[in-house]
């Protein structure tokens, strides 16, 4: 009658099924109003509306959650997986968005969010307010690596590229050496640094973070060379 299946984050099965079925309450009550003559069917459409006004009232207080919750959601997806002007742009709306989310715990706690919170685990339960201090901690601490590819033109831009990267290297030593376990011969450490090792770039390698180094045995000669 009224169902919601969908894998996809575009739209959340259980935030549509709450908001059809409050117009699906509507209709029936109207349509109670019509049947109140006809006993034994105004009794058992008044007993599904009453279940279904339960059920919404049991779940009115996530919803609303969910409502405020799911555009800031979108918004940060869209951020994050748009290709901007510029990286200043970026990181413009970015910003943008961390300030907005500020300003709604703000909003609703009457002062700023604490720094240096601790994590904490997301549930149906959770307050709006611990949410969105939660959102704001969580940005705060990988601000610096969603943005680093930035920096580095041939990084790719998600982690699954990279590790496909590591994958390649690790597979081209096994090759080598005819050994399935090759950590002691190859350590890679920084993403910008795997794609040194794919292009053999001395001047990258110059350049590279100190922080951020590798040992390669194989492969020192040619990107010497």
């Amino acid at each position: 009658m009224i169902q919601e299946h969908i894998r996809d984050f575009g739209i959340f099965a259980g935030f549509n099924l709450y908001q059809h079925l409050t117009k699906y309450t509507e209709l029936l009550e109207q349509f109670f109003q019509t049947v109140k003559k006809v006993e034994r069917l105004a009794s058992l459409v008044e007993k599904t509306i009453t279940i279904l006004r339960r059920a919404l009232k049991e779940q009115t207080a996530l919803y609303l959650k969910i409502k405020v919750l799911l555009p800031l959601f979108h918004e940060c997806r869209a951020l994050l997986g748009a290709t901007t002007p510029s990286k200043e742009a970026m990181r413009s709306q970015a910003t943008r968005w961390q300030s907005n989310l500020q300003q709604l715990y703000k909003t609703l706690t009457g002062h700023v969010i604490a720094p240096n919170l601790k994590s904490q685990r997301i549930s149906a339960e959770t307050p709006l307010d611990n949410i969105i201090a939660e959102w704001n901690r969580l940005y705060s601490t990988h601000e610096e690596e969603l943005f680093h590819y930035l920096k580095y033109p041939k990084l790719p831009r998600s982690n699954i590229a990279l590790e496909k990267m590591f994958s390649l290297e690790l597979h081209h030593f096994r090759t080598a050496f005819g050994k399935s376990q090759v950590r002691n011969l190859v350590r890679v450490k920084g993403g910008e640094l795997c794609v040194v090792l794919q292009d053999y770039n001395p001047d990258i390698i110059t350049h590279s973070k100190p922080y951020y180094y590798f040992t390669i045995a194989y492969n020192l000669k040619r990107i010497r060379n």
